[in-house]
């Protein structure tokens, strides 16, 4: 860095250049300047460290702003690829969870008819939640090789944990008076299931299937180790070169992106299937009028 303080005027213009921005920085001194200025014999070291903070986080500002260009550029000359890859993420993880949903979901009413059987299979798929991604993957494809099959088991096995107890949980709190009731109006077993334990459960079951597909959109990137592609193929290849941080991040947002949206929209149908509707200012003033 090249630049002086003129100690005289407070206002003096500090005019850096750096070479790998090929951006100049400017900075106006304020009058408290010519203070630290006169100082500067006693106190250099308080001058020094506070010029180095303020050329500091400019120095970080430039850096940023370097890097959104250069993730831009990266979308520009490859938006078609990530675009690609964004779709093969997002159906890896949605094939997941939706199969983890067919086996979970009867799996977890089954287990609230025999609430013997219901520790032990939840013991199990607590000990699969255990297993590393990357030691599920790697055993996994020993088996099935390489390819998506191999990943969306995988998101298959640790999804089956949170729809299961979410559905387990649902069943479990429907009051004990309305299916009662139901009995007593001569509805069967089936009916009870269909028509009262199911409406008042959904929006529990809704929250394990939200918070498998959020779960399963980040182990979906280690699915490039084992060549299903994905936003992962983006990130490993950031990392394989040299000053690849634009890259990294390339591949990073849009999975980041994927969850937070995933999350919204399932959060927003799960309080949708909520039985227990929230009033709104308007329908409570007529409600009271």
């Amino acid at each position: 860095w090249r630049g002086s303080i003129d100690p005289n005027d407070p206002k003096t213009i500090i005019r850096e250049h750096r070479e790998a921005s090929k951006s100049e920085l400017v900075f106006r001194a304020s009058p408290e300047y010519k203070i630290l200025y006169s100082l500067v014999n006693e106190q250099q070291n308080e001058l020094e460290i506070d010029i180095h903070f303020g050329f500091k986080l400019i120095i970080r500002g430039g850096v940023i702003m370097e890097t959104i260009r250069s993730v831009l550029h990266y979308y520009g000359e490859n938006g078609n690829y990530v675009w690609v890859q964004f779709y093969r993420h997002f159906l890896m993880s949605a094939y997941g969870v939706l199969f983890a949903a067919v086996v979970a979901i009867p799996l977890g009413i089954f287990m609230a008819r025999r609430r013997k059987l219901s520790a032990w299979i939840l013991t199990l798929a607590n000990i699969i939640q255990t297993v590393p991604s990357l030691a599920m993957l790697s055993m996994l494809m020993l088996v099935m090789g390489l390819g998506t099959n191999t990943v969306v088991l995988a998101l298959f096995l640790y999804s089956l944990l949170p729809v299961l107890k979410n559905t387990y949980t649902g069943i479990l709190s429907v009051d004990q008076f309305l299916l009662e009731s139901g009995k007593a109006m001569g509805m069967t077993k089936f009916q009870i299931m269909r028509m009262v334990e199911l409406p008042l459960a959904l929006s529990v079951i809704m929250a394990g299937l939200r918070t498998a597909l959020v779960v399963a959109i980040g182990i979906a990137a280690m699915g490039t180790f084992v060549g299903a592609g994905g936003l992962g193929d983006i990130i490993v290849r950031g990392t394989s070169v040299s000053n690849g941080t634009s890259i990294i991040l390339a591949g990073a947002i849009p999975t980041a992106l994927m969850a937070v949206v995933a999350d919204f929209i399932m959060g927003w149908i799960e309080r949708r299937l909520s039985p227990v509707k929230k009033k709104t200012r308007k329908q409570t003033v007529e409600q009271a009028a």
